[in-house]
Formats: C-alpha cells, sequence, structure tokens
C-alpha cells in the first residue's frame, strides 16, 4: 500500500485482477520489465552489480532502508547515523577512496 496508496492498493487486492508488467512499471510494483527471453541476463547483470558494491556498506543501505519503511522520521535518521558510522569505521571505507583517488577498481574485504 504504501508504494501505490491505499486507495489504487485496495482495488487491485479486493478486485483480484492481473497487472500487466507495463501496468505494474507505471504503478511503481516493479522497478523494470525486460523481456522473458533477456530475463535472466538482465537479473545476472543486477546481480554482478550489487556484488561489486562494498558489502558492509551495502547491508548497512539494506538494513536501513528496510529500518525507514515502518520507523518514524526521527528513528530513521538516527539509525541512518549509525549505520554511517559503521561504515565509515570500515577498512572497505578507505578502500574505496584509496581506489577512487587511483582511478581503479576498489578490491572490497567486507571489513
Amino acid at each position: 500500500m504504501r508504494r501505490i496508496g491505499q486507495t489504487r492498493a485496495r482495488e487491485l487486492i479486493y478486485l483480484g485482477h492481473m497487472v500487466a508488467a507495463e501496468e505494474a512499471l507505471r504503478l511503481g510494483l516493479v522497478n523494470r520489465v525486460v523481456p522473458h527471453e533477456r530475463l535472466a541476463e538482465e537479473a545476472a547483470k543486477l546481480a554482478a552489480e550489487l556484488a561489486a558494491k562494498a558489502p558492509v556498506a551495502l547491508a548497512q543501505a539494506k538494513r536501513a532502508t528496510a529500518i525507514a519503511a515502518d520507523a518514524d522520521l526521527e528513528t530513521g535518521c538516527r539509525f541512518e547515523v549509525e549505520a554511517f558510522g559503521v561504515t565509515f569505521a570500515t577498512g572497505d571505507r578507505v578502500e574505496g577512496l584509496k581506489a577512487f583517488l587511483e582511478k581503479r577498481t576498489p578490491a572490497w574485504k567486507g571489513r
């Protein structure tokens, strides 16, 4: 309901109509639509892009967005500050900065 609004969500839930991929995209129920024959390729590309991110930073971002979905603004902001602190204290932060300055791909260690 949060994603598409209570009125539209109720209509979809109560009527049980199927939603075409393009309509789901327009409503914001999905992030992208790809042809069936390219689904595995696109999923693999997305997984590879996520796998290339700093593990601790990505984990903190996932936790922060999960908490923000159900928390009030003050709680969400407090958790965001804590998540930043956890991420900032990692060796991966140093590696990311060095890699950026050296114009190379970072070698994340996950710590």
